[in-house]
């Protein structure tokens, strides 16, 4: 994808978590994308586990139910908060005249 075609976070936050701590399943109303700079986590989602660690990259979609649990060494994250696309409602004037 090009650079300048990339969306923008609304919102990027580091932050960390002790080892064994647990995230209840939940759901988020933007995209989210965590990468991991230290340690490890585990996510849950629609019954698949996926571990990621150092270097690695998760993208969960909005809406998806997921739950967490930081692996022995404890996590620190950063995190993007991608808002969901506005629905494309075209041209008004030529939706319009396709009406007429």
């Amino acid at each position: 994808m090009d650079e300048a075609a990339r969306p923008t976070p609304a919102r990027t936050e580091r932050w960390s978590n002790g080892a064994g701590a647990s995230y209840a399943p939940h759901t988020h109303a933007y995209r989210k994308v965590l990468v991991v700079e230290q340690g490890s986590i585990t996510f849950d989602m629609s019954g698949q586990s996926r571990s990621v660690a150092v270097g690695e990259r998760i993208e969960i979609p909005a809406g998806t139910v997921h739950s967490a649990l930081v692996g022995p060494d404890g996590v620190v994250c950063t995190e993007m908060h991608y808002p969901p696309p506005r629905p494309n409602r075209g041209n008004p004037q030529r939706n319009a005249q396709a009406r007429n």
